[in-house]
């Protein structure tokens, strides 16, 4: 289940910047107060398998406070994230609704909206949504470490690893897919030198290999800017022999250094339909 973001707009004294749309602005006199805050308090766990990239229900709550009614054109909402002096991208929303939106004196209207954000570490972001350019509320999620959540490289502490992969194939194949990303969790720039990822299928319900490991090389290169990541992939050569729920154990070294231990996940083999690879 997604979790529900709900947001209370409402800004004593602020003109609201209504520049999209046929409809005047509030009024002189015209009170909106910004606050925000989680419809649930509970801390958002890890999405191991979108690597931190995840869409959440938000609800908007626009208060008016004055004596007479508010009438306006909700302008597009601008969404954004920092951890720490960190910034992490969201997208601006885009599924919002649009339309006259009218608030009778001393009431308020909600609306549901959507953002989605790239949160890729464990820890407290503060998200900001911007309602124009006068009116803004920011609320804090907190992302738990969770399973599989991403590691520091042991020789880069300013860097991360995060793993994910194919969660279904069928018996015999090559089809399973294993996706690293590599995220600058530090404020200025950082090179990444390609590295090796260690490759381990373990036999279900057991700690036993099905094939010996794979070692590969994963080509992450180049500049990370800060709050991005870049991502390499490889294919699990061990072909699974029979139907059933294999694990899939996944570590990183540099040539001749020992291997880090990064995540373990299911890999579920059986024949039919399966889930779509991650892109």
């Amino acid at each position: 289940m997604r979790p529900a973001f709900v947001i209370a707009l409402i800004s004593a004294g602020l003109a609201l910047d209504v520049s999209v749309g046929a409809e005047p602005p509030p009024p002189p006199g015209v009170q909106l107060r910004a606050t925000a805050r989680l419809a649930d308090p509970a801390p958002v766990p890890f999405a191991s398998t979108v690597l931190g990239r995840a869409t959440h229900r938000v609800r908007l709550a626009l208060g008016n406070l004055s004596a007479e009614e508010v009438r306006f054109v909700l302008p597009p909402l601008r969404w954004s994230a920092t951890r720490g002096a960190v910034g992490y991208p969201c997208e601006d929303a885009t599924s919002t609704p649009r339309g006259t939106i009218k608030i009778a004196p001393r009431s308020s209207t909600t609306l549901d909206a959507n953002v989605t954000c790239d949160l890729p570490l464990p820890g407290d972001y503060d998200v900001t949504v911007a309602l124009g350019r006068a009116v803004r509320a920011s609320f804090v999620v907190t992302i738990t470490s969770g399973p599989n959540a991403p590691v520091r490289l042991g020789w880069d502490p300013r860097a991360w690893v995060a793993v994910t992969g194919t969660r279904e194939v069928r018996p015999g194949r090559a089809e399973a897919r294993v996706v690293l990303a590599t995220i600058n969790g530090s404020n200025a720039p950082i090179a990444i030198e390609p590295f090796l990822a260690r490759v381990r299928l373990l036999a279900p319900g057991s700690r036993a290999a099905v094939c010996p490991d794979q070692i590969v090389p994963i080509e992450i290169r180049g500049e990370v800017l800060p709050g991005r990541a870049h991502q390499g992939w490889t294919t699990i050569e061990c072909r699974a022999p029979t139907e059933g729920t294999y694990a899939v154990d996944v570590g990183v070294l540099r040539a001749g250094g020992e291997v880090q231990s990064v995540s373990r996940y299911a890999l579920r083999v059986r024949s039919g339909p399966l889930l779509p690879l991650p892109q």
